[in-house]
């Protein structure tokens, strides 16, 4: 018959506080990856437990570069598409608006060209959604 000794005991109790800490950090890092991706995305199905998938990070890319600006009209009317010089562009607009000392009507504000839908674009969004387009949508999705 096998003895186990005080040795062979604190050895086990050793291995086994090993493991329940590193299953904590494990359970930690993945609640602080959920809550990155939580920050991310800010959609409804989230909440639902659609955590880890390619669809979830397919619409943090589509949000990141539907917000990335690409072109901005300069003061000469040039369009500027660097980078950096979208940048400073910035920053002179800004500094020149909080900085004046006549604040007024900058009409300047307010001359954007919105983008409006089509006729076709506006009904075809209006139209009721076909069970045959949900299948083919749900499919894509590979859920």
């Amino acid at each position: 018959m096998e003895t186990t000794t005080t040795t062979d005991l604190s050895l086990m109790y050793n291995l086994q506080e090993l493991e329940a800490n590193f299953l904590q950090q494990i359970t930690e890092i993945l609640e602080q990856q959920a809550l990155h991706w939580k920050q991310k995305c800010t959609m409804d199905w989230y909440k639902f437990g659609d955590l880890d998938t390619k669809f979830f990070h397919g619409i943090v890319l589509q949000r990141r570069r539907n917000q990335f600006i690409y072109q901005i009209k300069g003061t000469n009317g040039v369009m500027l598409t660097k980078r950096e010089e979208i940048g400073n562009r910035f920053i002179v607009f800004f500094r020149e608006i909080m900085t004046t000392s006549s604040p007024g009507n900058n009409e300047e504000l307010f001359d954007v060209e919105a983008p409006t839908l089509t006729e076709d674009e506006s009904q075809c969004l209006l139209r009721e959604a076909q069970d045959e387009e949900i299948y083919k949508a749900l499919k894509q999705m590979r859920l």
